[in-house]
């Protein structure tokens, strides 16, 4: 990604599926190690059983399952990340991803009350990040943010950043809009205000 384009989809960084190689690497390698573990214990420990039956078994089997769990998952990330795209346009943000069920999401600039960068771990150490924006109309029992640009590299991720901040502020400062009014109460409180306005200068003229 050397740069971001208004209007124009882009896909995130290919560090981002190095990324998810790189978790799905780490689980794999920490479920290996607590069942064989948890089966070396018994097999050292429990007289009931021969030493190291168990263990060796443990050891043949989820040694398959890791192979197998790694192959399928790399093939499968490869495939999911070809399908994240974003575009970034005067007026919204469009997030496109999704393998087995697609997602085509739409955040309206209008909406968004908060905007924050975030990078774990893997983000630090590959140099990449995630936007995560926070919208008026999201559910409240949700966790977590209502949409995310993923994979944004550390270089650029202030700089779109500030550019979505720049656009939601240029919407939302707007004089005489729609867009200043985040909640039905608003909508009826300014038309009360415009009516109150209205009848103040009949009355004068009367």
């Amino acid at each position: 990604m050397k740069s971001i384009t208004p209007n124009t989809l882009f896909r995130p960084e290919r560090l981002l599926r190095k990324k998810y190689n790189m978790i799905l690497l780490f689980v794999t390698i920490i479920t290996y190690i607590s069942i064989n573990g948890v089966a070396f214990l018994i097999s050292f420990f429990d007289d009931t059983v021969n030493y190291p039956g168990p263990f060796n078994a443990s050891i043949v089997i989820s040694s398959g399952i890791a192979l197998i769990t790694i192959l399928v998952g790399y093939i499968m990330i490869h495939y999911y990340y070809l399908t994240i795209n974003y575009k970034v346009t005067d007026e919204e943000i469009f997030v496109n991803r999704g393998l087995i069920t697609k997602s085509n999401k739409i955040v309206p600039y209008r909406t968004i009350t908060n905007i924050d960068i975030k990078q774990g771990p893997f983000d630090r150490i590959l140099g990449i990040g995630s936007i995560e924006i926070q919208t008026a109309g999201f559910s409240a029992g949700k966790t977590g943010p209502e949409e995310r640009l993923d994979g944004v590299p550390t270089e650029m991720i202030k700089e779109l950043r500030n550019q979505i901040l720049s656009k939601v502020r240029k919407i939302k400062g707007s004089p005489g809009t729609s867009h200043d009014l985040d909640h039905p109460e608003d909508v009826l409180s300014a038309i009360l205000k415009e009516i109150i306005q209205l009848k103040s200068i009949l009355l004068e003229r009367n």
